[in-house]
């Protein structure tokens, strides 16, 4: 997930949040009964965080993941292996070293798409409680700024 613009993330989240009062209002027989409770008024009070959420960078592992910091000490260890390649980049471990760092990378990316959905069905599950973090985590920051 790129960066995107504000309007693409609040559809985003938007659309997550319909499958989601989906998901918590349909009976037994398959139809959408959608009542005012608890569930229903979390979900809305949820959406209407999401428009402050958003603005906030998502929680990403693109450089904290252990497949990335595995492709870094591969990458290391050939550098000290193999400064001197008789071969340039047609040599076995030339070419090694490039198919494990390519599927490294390609795992890294799954990886991290798939925790940044997970990430998003969080906020919108936990919109308000989040909210009410990054507000109380906002007010500590510009309290010890000021001091």
């Amino acid at each position: 997930m790129q960066n995107k613009s504000y309007i693409h993330k609040v559809i985003e989240q938007s659309i997550i949040m319909l499958f989601l009062i989906a998901f918590f209002n349909i009976d037994n027989t398959n139809h959408l009964n959608v009542r005012l409770n608890f569930y229903n008024i979390w979900l809305f009070l949820s959406w209407i965080c999401q428009f402050y959420i958003v603005k906030r960078k998502i929680w990403s592992l693109s450089n904290l993941s252990f497949l990335q910091l595995g492709a870094r000490i591969t990458q290391q260890e050939h550098a000290k292996y193999h400064r001197k390649d008789k071969w340039g980049d047609n040599s076995y471990a030339n070419v090694q070293h490039n198919l494990s760092t390519q599927r490294l990378a390609l795992w890294d990316t799954n990886f991290d798409m798939t925790v940044n959905f997970f990430i998003r069905i969080g906020y919108a599950l936990l919109g308000p409680i989040i909210l009410m973090f990054d507000i109380v985590k906002d007010l500590v920051e510009m309290n010890e700024h000021q001091k």
